[in-house]
């Protein structure tokens, strides 16, 4: 079937481009990223999405400090992690995105009230090219690592408070 097609040559289009991009990443310079300002975008960009999905979201006030990181590679790291928590309640719900400081770290938390994870499944995906997802190639979060380890950060799957699913950055203070 025509569509069929269609779809896993985008789906293999946007596999390459995101193999091509974590092979590129050893050369990225990090820089002074602020990041409510980044999640601000992501969520404002996730916006029209979460709306039609029934999904609130809230954001801590005030800034966060700024990080060492990369402003391009935050902000895809981000919505891909807005993406898994918008999925994850496909009948509504609520995402929080929040941050403190912990010692010379930033710690950023994207949480969601959805179907959440089971304990065996989340550590399998860190691993690349695993997925729960039809269709998904699983690179999504063996990128993320690979990228916030790179800036001297850390990133960790929890429960939720409330169920579904908190989401961890760790990232150094610049």
């Amino acid at each position: 079937h025509w569509s069929d097609i269609t779809s896993s040559v985008d789906r293999a289009d946007r596999w390459i481009t995101e193999l091509v991009r974590v092979s590129q990443v050893t050369q990225m310079t990090s820089e002074v990223v602020q990041p409510s300002a980044v999640n601000r975008a992501c969520l404002q960009e996730m916006t029209p999405e979460m709306n039609r999905r029934g999904i609130r979201w809230t954001i801590a006030p005030g800034e966060a400090p700024g990080i060492q990181a990369h402003t391009a590679m935050l902000r895809q790291i981000l919505i891909s992690i807005l993406a898994n928590s918008t999925d994850a309640m496909p009948d509504g719900g609520d995402i929080t995105v929040q941050w403190r400081i912990d010692g010379n770290n930033l710690k950023l938390q994207v949480i969601d009230n959805g179907t959440g994870i089971q304990d065996d499944i989340r550590n399998a995906l860190f691993r690349p090219f695993f997925s729960t997802k039809s269709g998904g190639l699983g690179i999504g979060l063996a990128l993320v690592k690979r990228m916030v380890e790179q800036w001297g950060g850390q990133v960790s799957l929890n429960r939720g408070p409330v169920g579904g699913t908190a989401v961890e950055l760790t990232l150094p203070l610049a």
